[in-house]
């Protein structure tokens, strides 16, 4: 008999041992608190009846008659922390520790296969160290790859279209007032980027990326930088000059092509450029000699 209680204290972890009767306790009273104040707002409320007082008040002398009933039963013995051997169960908790688990057999060979592990440390004695498969050698590419950011609308689109647009809608309207379709294009576009630039530094501009910035806010271009590696040459191509120089600022080489705003304004923007044409096509053919 002491000997199976030994093993029934040693299976058991020392604070379960100790919470387990103090837990029965905790929620016999919980559970008789509840019921009692179920039935006492019953009462405030006006809704007493028989049916109401026995499912609230009688309840709770049952539950006592079942739980003293059972540990009588089983013969169980109550007695304070003070009496309990605590000490005696710590030593035969540490006398007795748990066995480290076994692990499976299917992961004993897994583990040997994926690890690799030395010969003193393979599970079984009987299993031989694994040899590596015969793959070939790959030697690294450790030449440096290039590549290139375009900027889409208004470098490689151009607003042609949008100007014919203007043109078909409202083109005659327009020049009886002397002013082109392209020129009112132009100001619709800038009055617009207006807007955009109070709704930015407001911090009211919602932007549908993933980044929650804009162009030209530096971080919007940290992105597409961190998709290529630390030593590859990476260039940032456009035909407006406030979108290469902010590219270069974060690490980007910059192109740019006049095409569309025909004035770099280097002055302004205070931006070193690698390349510089006036066509697309000459702007490419820079950059792949500057690269060579």
């Amino acid at each position: 008999m002491v000997a199976k209680n030994k093993e029934l204290i040693v299976k058991q972890s020392f604070l379960g041992l100790l919470l387990s009767n103090y837990t029965q306790l905790r929620c016999l009273v919980l559970f008789v608190v509840l019921l009692f104040t179920g039935g006492y707002t019953t009462f405030i409320h006006r809704e007493w009846d028989n049916e109401t007082f026995i499912s609230s008040y009688l309840n709770i002398p049952l539950i006592l008659i079942f739980y003293f009933g059972y540990k009588w039963w089983k013969k169980t013995k109550i007695v304070s922390l003070e009496e309990m051997p605590i000490r005696g169960f710590i030593e035969i908790y540490r006398d007795n520790p748990e066995p480290a688990p076994k692990p499976k057999k299917g992961l004993q060979i897994l583990n040997i296969f994926v690890t690799n592990p030395k010969p003193a440390q393979l599970v079984s004695p009987h299993l031989s160290k694994p040899k590596a498969p015969n793959r070939p050698r790959i030697k690294p590419n450790m030449a440096k790859e290039k590549h290139i950011v375009f900027d889409i609308v208004g470098t490689c689109v151009s607003f042609d279209a949008y100007h014919s647009a203007i043109s078909a809608a409202i083109g005659p309207k327009l020049l009886a007032h002397n002013i082109t379709p392209k020129f009112f294009g132009y100001s619709w576009i800038t009055a617009a980027e207006l807007e955009f630039t109070f709704l930015s530094i407001s911090e009211r501009y919602k932007p549908c990326d993933s980044t929650g910035l804009a162009k030209p806010a530096l971080g919007a271009y940290l992105p597409a930088l961190a998709k290529f590696a630390k030593d590859d040459e990476k260039w940032f191509a456009a035909a407006h000059m406030w979108d290469v120089s902010a590219a270069v600022k974060v690490g980007f080489r910059g192109a740019y092509c006049t095409e569309y705003e025909k004035e770099a304004c280097l002055e302004i923007f205070d931006t070193k450029m690698d390349v510089m044409a006036d066509t697309l096509p000459e702007m490419t053919d820079k950059i792949i000699e500057a690269s060579s």
